[in-house]
């Protein structure tokens, strides 16, 4: 039996994401016209420093995460500003030490925020063996996902299933 799920957990931000990035791409277009066509290089360094803090900003603020499974793999990815996408991490299913709807407290590990914080959330916490040691992932798994996990491993995703 094959199993694949996606899961998008993102926010809308509506027309502030495209007014920024209408912004980006006008500040590009200023340091270019500054730069190569006044040859102005003080006031093209200006800009294109008011660039680079739209562009950080940007990639702060516009963010998404992506839960993909397939097989026995969990790929946790997080998305920027809707085009970039960097792997948070990828662990096999069979790598997942336990499960719980609040922190372990006597787990001492780094913790992976995965999720949206302005929305109401259901987090789960997945304590993951990795190469590097234990890792706390914070995750907002929806009930299909959970239950599909649940298949593939349910000694461990037996409390989210049942709460």
């Amino acid at each position: 039996m094959e199993e694949f799920y996606e899961q998008y957990n993102g926010k809308d931000y509506g027309h502030f994401q495209s007014i920024m990035n209408s912004i980006e791409y006008a500040s590009l277009i200023l340091v270019a016209v500054y730069i190569l066509g006044f040859r102005t290089l003080l006031i093209g360094s200006f800009v294109f420093l008011i660039y680079v803090g739209i562009v950080y900003f940007n990639r702060k603020k516009f963010v998404a995460y992506e839960y993909e499974l397939t097989l026995d793999s969990l790929v946790i990815s997080k998305v920027m500003t809707e085009k970039r996408r960097k792997k948070l991490l990828e662990f096999n299913l069979s790598d997942v030490e336990s499960v719980s709807t609040t922190k372990i407290s006597e787990k001492k590990c780094p913790v992976i925020n995965a999720y949206i914080k302005e929305k109401e959330n259901n987090n789960q916490y997945l304590y993951v063996k990795t190469p590097e040691g234990l890792k706390c992932l914070v995750l907002n798994m929806d009930e299909k996902l959970i239950s599909m996990c649940y298949k593939i491993k349910p000694s461990v995703f037996r409390e989210l299933m049942y709460q």
